[in-house]
């Protein structure tokens, strides 16, 4: 496999935000969410992402010119080394020793720097570049006292929230962005097949995630793996837990495997169902048919130029029709990235959007219960020039030994 971050082309990503920045009017960005530094300087932070301490580290992105990365001096190798020197980087001490850096004349460290110290060097870059307009902010993930500052030291009303312009820039991925994506629906696919085969009667969730994850680092070799998401859900217990559940499965439960992995920070979300052993009950097979109908429909109906409002109507209308009249959702998926989580836009009843060539989706039609137990059916694919790319392909039977793995 190659590694995917020695062909990243900072200038695509810089230049992306920067038109972005122009059509809004927008002299500058300071970025502080580990996805937004990430995805503006190529930088992944270990002490951003594993803390999420907004000030970890702060990217400034100028109307013009390179971007400019502010970090302690402990992850100054670690920056180097990603960015490739394809980025401005400014640093800082902190009360770590770091042979590198040795300064004769410091004599003292403080045991904790200062909170405000990116946000210092953020306004020190902006005046060094002459900024004096719009400064975007991701103004919900910044704590009161930085965002005070902020305030004192640019002015209130030069602060705009950034957060719509960053979802513009991600919707349309470039050919690198869609590679990623691919590899990490086909790895978290092969991972999800491997528990299925790999689970018994008397099992527990303990030993589904176990799996889950030690399969993950097995297929990838752990190269550019950043995190395994487990969120699944085994027979009456419909919730999602942070911690695996003690529950034993019986013959005919109901395994939804949810989830994936990240590759540099670029997420994939799929999910599969199927049941424990080689019975099923007729009923518990009805709930999936539908589900899989409705899902069938929506990648029939999916490509370029389609409502996601009219999308969502019709696998809506077709999981109605199986006879589950009160059935409902708030969405039937949303694209993937280098977001969180689920990124805008979402294939909703109130979306205004329309598929566009370049975006990345998850098409999902799920069930919850504790009397029927859970289901989701969930794939990705890519929005073609004329038509969709499937990267991963869902099991048309609740049976393993039925699905041909």
């Amino acid at each position: 496999m190659s590694l995917f971050m020695s062909t990243r082309d900072q200038n695509y990503f810089q230049e992306k935000l920067q038109s972005e920045m122009e059509r809004r009017g927008v002299s500058a960005l300071l970025l502080t969410q580990p996805e937004s530094v990430f995805y503006a300087t190529g930088y992944m932070g270990c002490m951003n992402y594993r803390f999420r301490r907004c000030g970890n580290c702060v990217a400034v992105v100028p109307a013009h010119g390179p971007v400019e990365l502010i970090i302690s001096q402990f992850e100054h190798g670690g920056a180097l080394e990603q960015t490739r020197g394809s980025v401005k980087i400014r640093t800082f001490p902190v009360w770590i020793y770091v042979e590198d850096f040795d300064d004769g004349a410091e004599t003292r460290k403080e045991t904790q720097p200062d909170p405000l110290k990116t946000f210092k060097l953020a306004v020190d870059a902006l005046k060094e570049l002459g900024v004096c307009g719009k400064v975007g902010v991701e103004r919900s993930d910044i704590p009161y006292d930085k965002y005070r500052y902020l305030v004192e030291a640019v002015g209130e009303d030069n602060l705009v929230e950034c957060a719509s312009l960053l979802t513009a820039c991600k919707m349309i991925k470039n050919q690198w962005e869609i590679d990623i994506c691919r590899y990490s629906a086909e790895v978290a696919q092969k991972v999800m097949e491997g528990v299925m085969k790999y689970t018994q009667e008397g099992m527990s969730e303990c030993d589904l995630v176990g799996k889950f994850t030690s399969l993950a680092y097995e297929i990838t070799g752990g190269h550019e793996l950043c995190k395994v998401n487990n969120v699944h859900t085994v027979g009456p217990n419909y919730w999602a837990t942070y911690i695996p559940r003690e529950y034993k499965l019986k013959k005919g439960d109901i395994v939804r495997l949810d989830g994936g992995v990240q590759v540099y920070g670029y997420l994939s979300d799929l999910a599969r169902t199927y049941a424990v052993g080689e019975e099923v009950a007729d009923d518990k097979k009805a709930i999936f048919d539908a589900l899989l109908a409705g899902y069938d429909r929506g990648m029939a109906m999916a490509g370029p130029g389609v409502k996601l409002s009219e999308l969502f109507n019709e696998v809506l209308a077709v999981i109605r029709g199986r006879g589950y009249d009160t059935y409902i959702r708030g969405h039937f998926g949303h694209t993937t990235g280098s977001g969180l989580t689920e990124d805008y836009p979402f294939i909703a009843p109130d979306s205004t959007e329309t598929m566009k060539p370049g975006m990345v989706f998850c098409l999902e039609t799920p069930f919850y219960g504790s009397i029927h137990h859970s289901y989701n059916i969930e794939d990705e694919f890519l929005v073609t020039e004329n038509g969709i790319e499937l990267f991963t392909h869902t099991n048309r039977s609740l049976l393993v030994s039925q699905m041909g793995l």
